[in-house]
């Protein structure tokens, strides 16, 4: 990581003026750590399993197989360079106003062994090609309009920058700042390494629905359909870019406390898809498996695929998108006997959502919504109370009686939105019932258990229930989710993949503390300390986790609601603990 750097500074007038430059090379050389000798998975969730992976193991029966080719050496390396200039302008005794902008050309990790990194070119896919000619894959080597870094860079990014502060009355009691910026960020390693291994010659095939042990000698990757390929969307010269702004009011308050309240946030776009149930571009159209009346409870996937060479096509590109929007309020006070730190938040955390492989890939948009660490109100309150001096007389006494401190902290957070911590349809699960036509003529006699595939046609969603009413709604005591608001979709349609914000059970929690100080000489003393943490001994209404029964959204045969805990919060957890502890300190 070889680097130059300096910076300047010129004093002038009301204004400092600050300009520099910084330059780096990064380069990093390491193994791909493919599965050259192969590697075997039993699951009892995999395809074609006994239901018990110790059966499966006697029983010949992998889940999943994978194999690579070869193991290659990934030799990547970017040119950073960035250079800015700003200026702070004291415009008066009041006023402070900075101005700033960076330039950054991030240059894009490129191949040091000079292959270059490969990138998906739809128009050269040839359908009829064999797998192993990688056919609509394209990189330096075999294309030199193709750069060795598969994706150009830009020469500059714009980053600029405001901020001000500003006294209201010139008695520094009320001020008011705020800020905006831009700032844009390299993509990591890991997206540019697949598309690098590709090139070398490496690929990774997978039996990803079940094989048995002795098929697996028969497999040879490199002539079947690599289970896996990695490539750059061509042409994108995108980089991460985060927008941040605020704006505060800060006030001195009585007892010589500070009291803010700030509007804050933050919108990052161009966020890459790597290893996201986003990256796959080979995916079954939605009721693709039921062209020409075909209709099966299992079909062979790899039959829909619009790249049929492929199983999984994976396209690096900055696709992705979330905000922060806060409004924040704090109280504190560090002087006198009594401290305390107070803040409360009001915000909103908004993304694209990620729960399984089978999330909505087919449209981006589907799955903004809520993310999971999203908690639209926070109260925290941490304080410590020094007690004065009660007692004048016997030292020994006086070393006793005085000197102890209390200190607490509490903590208040309402619930995470249920969806976005348990998965896209809350583990449903249902039939298509007798009487449904399916695309084939035939119609059901006897249920059929649902799936994506025979109820969808694409193993590429993940199958919904239909939303009837806000299931926030009429809610029971203990009930967070109304399941009389859902039910199962049709044959060929889908439920929502958003739904309304559906908050599971709040969060609080108060510690405390009482602690005295025995001071033996100068470096030497003894803490007494007593704890009760969650010492109010205040059990709170709690899922178990996101697999707790009564979070899974089945329905019976005849399609009504299979669960009738569905929803319901019926766990409390937490208990007080009590600590009590003598420390020696020298």
């Amino acid at each position: 990581l070889p680097t130059v750097s300096d910076n300047f500074s010129k004093v002038w007038a009301t204004h400092t003026i600050k300009t520099g430059f910084y330059w780096e090379q990064t380069g990093n050389n390491q193994p791909s750590s493919n599965q050259a000798n192969g590697e075997m998975v039993m699951t009892s969730w995999g395809g074609g399993s006994s239901g018990n992976a110790y059966a499966d193991t006697i029983l010949g029966r992998v889940s999943q197989y994978s194999e690579s080719n070869k193991d290659t050496i990934l030799a990547l390396a970017f040119h950073s360079v960035q250079f800015y200039v700003q200026d702070s302008w004291k415009v008066n005794r009041r006023l402070t106003l900075d101005f700033g902008l960076r330039f950054d050309h991030l240059g894009a990790w490129f191949d040091q062994k000079g292959t270059g990194l490969a990138v998906w070119v739809p128009s050269k896919y040839d359908p009829s090609a064999p797998p192993a000619s990688l056919t609509g894959i394209e990189w330096n080597k075999i294309d030199p309009s193709i750069p060795i870094s598969g994706t150009p860079s830009r020469a500059l990014f714009y980053d600029p920058r405001f901020g001000m502060a500003f006294d209201i009355f010139g008695t520094g009691k009320t001020v008011i700042r705020g800020g905006w910026g831009m700032y844009h960020f390299h993509d990591e390693q890991n997206v540019q390494s697949g598309a690098l291994g590709i090139t070398q010659g490496a690929y990774t095939y997978c039996a990803c629905n079940g094989i048995q042990i002795n098929q697996i000698g028969n497999t040879v990757p490199a002539s079947a359909p690599p289970g896996s390929i990695t490539t750059l969307q061509m042409g994108d010269t995108k980089q991460p870019l985060t927008k941040t702004y605020s704006f505060t009011i800060s006030q001195r308050a009585p007892w010589k406390s500070l009291f803010e309240v700030s509007y804050v946030g933050n919108s990052s776009t161009d966020q890459n898809n790597w290893n996201t149930s986003f990256f796959n571009i080979n995916l079954i159209p939605f009721g693709a498996e039921f062209a020409n009346g075909h209709w099966t409870q299992a079909g062979d996937s790899a039959d829909y695929y619009p790249y049929k060479s492929y199983q999984a096509l994976n396209v690096a590109q900055h696709s992705l998108y979330q905000n922060y929007n806060g409004l924040q309020a704090s109280w504190n006070k560090q002087s006198g006997r009594l401290n305390f730190l107070m803040n409360y938040t009001f915000s909103k955390n908004l993304g694209i959502r990620e729960w399984s492989n089978e999330a909505s890939n087919l449209n981006v948009a589907d799955n903004y919504g809520p993310l999971s660490f999203d908690h639209t109100h926070i109260f925290n309150v941490a304080w410590v109370y020094q007690a004065p001096d009660f007692y004048k007389g016997n030292p020994i006494l006086k070393g006793i009686v005085n000197g102890w401190q209390i200190s607490g902290i509490t903590q208040v957070q309402s619930g995470a939105d249920l969806q976005a911590i348990v998965n896209a349809n809350m583990n449903f699960g249902g039939y298509l019932l007798p009487g449904t036509v399916l695309p084939n003529g035939t119609t059901v006699t006897s249920a059929i258990g649902m799936n994506a595939e025979n109820t969808l046609g694409t193993n590429a969603v993940q199958l919904e229930p239909v939303l009837t009413c806000n299931p926030n709604a009429n809610l029971a005591p203990n009930q967070r989710v109304n399941g009389a608001c859902f039910a199962q979709p049709s044959l060929g349609q889908n439920g929502s993949y958003e739904w309304p914000y559906i908050k599971g059970p709040a969060f609080w929690n108060a510690d405390a503390s009482l602690f005295k100080n025995f001071q033996i000489s100068e470096s030497k003393k003894v803490q007494l300390r007593f704890s009760g943490y969650n010492f109010l001994n205040h059990p709170l209404p709690s899922f178990l986790n996101s697999g707790d029964p009564n979070l899974n959204l089945t329905f019976n045969q005849q399609g009504k609601l299979n669960n009738p805990g569905f929803g319901y919060v019926d766990e409390k957890l937490g208990h007080r603990i009590i600590q009590l502890a003598i420390k020696f300190y020298f």
